[in-house]
């Protein structure tokens, strides 16, 4: 049984007003770019930025650090504030190595988990601030032409002519239900860089094991926060994940990013590639679908971890 969770992944169609070169698409910058457009949108002061959100009366009730900075109530298991999930994952444009020329168009996207839900008219509001703001050091400018909302069976239209009443929301039950036109033999295949862990060390070249692993601790944490706190037989899931064949073909992809907040360069560096797995359980092919939602690992919110399910 999968987490008790719902999801809507939304789909930003930008047209470049100004030629953009390739770094300015790096999730990095989105997620910066996105989070100043979003408190410069619904924050009250006249400079929303003179002052950090912990000491502003609104903090408990405003959207900003709900998103960015989310607080974990006592008791709950997903680790400190610094640690604690987002309610969203970027999802960067793929065409990242490209420089794009005015007049081109640019899709990136994002996806809202439970309490983010109910931000959507805000996010598309601060989507467009983003790119009439401008993108990058170069500040290209890109106008919002669309956005959609995409589904496991396809892109349904929210703005300009459509509706976000109802939001097309995903739940467990039906990515559970998408799962079983999951062949047994599947490629994951990571279109963002991805950076995990086991036992302390970076690994370059995971197994199916360590894939489990991780996505078991993120999609633990993000229940305890965003839906019903879920209790999954890992020992049983982890020796299944063990015993799948594995056939990598990987690459290293080396970046980092300079954290204001930090005050100090942060590895961003992670493998991209395929990697296909043998004989997967149903309930393994499930838990890898919701993954492809969710992403892995603790840059998510970078756009980081991304892959999908072929």
């Amino acid at each position: 049984m999968l987490p008790s969770l719902s999801l809507a992944r939304l789909r930003f169609i930008y047209r470049l007003r100004d030629p953009l070169p390739h770094a300015a698409v790096q999730g990095s910058l989105w997620r910066g770019a996105l989070g100043y457009a979003l408190k410069s949108t619904i924050c009250v002061y006249a400079d929303p930025f003179e002052r950090r959100c912990p000491e502003c009366a609104l903090y408990r009730h405003c959207p900003y650090p709900r998103l960015f900075e989310p607080v974990v109530p006592a008791g709950q298991a997903a680790g400190s504030s610094d640690d604690a999930p987002r309610p969203f994952v970027l999802e960067p444009p793929l065409d990242a190595t490209t420089a794009l020329e005015d007049g081109a168009q640019l899709v990136a996207g994002i996806v809202l988990l439970g309490p983010a839900l109910e931000e959507v008219p805000t996010i598309i509001r601060s989507a467009a601030l983003l790119g009439e703001r401008g993108l990058g050091q170069s500040a290209a400018r890109a106008t919002l032409t669309g956005v959609d909302a995409v589904g496991l069976s396809g892109p349904v239209e929210l703005w300009p002519g459509g509706s976000l009443d109802p939001l097309p929301v995903l739940h467990t039950a039906e990515i559970v239900r998408g799962a079983d036109w999951l062949a047994p033999d599947l490629t994951l295949r990571f279109v963002t860089p991805t950076r995990l862990r086991r036992k302390g060390a970076v690994v370059a070249v995971p197994d199916a094991e360590t894939i489990t692993r991780a996505l078991l601790r993120r999609l633990i944490s993000l229940a305890a926060l965003y839906g019903e706190p879920w209790y999954p037989e890992t020992h049983r899931l982890i020796a299944a994940a063990a015993a799948l064949p594995v056939d990598a073909d990987l690459d290293w992809r080396a970046a980092s990013h300079l954290s204001t907040r930090h005050n100090r360069r942060m590895p961003l560096d992670g493998f991209e590639g395929e990697l296909t797995l043998h004989a997967v359980p149903e309930e393994l092919r499930a838990l890898l679908l919701l993954g492809s939602f969710v992403h892995l690992g603790k840059l998510a919110t970078y756009g980081h971890g991304w892959y999908l399910v072929e």
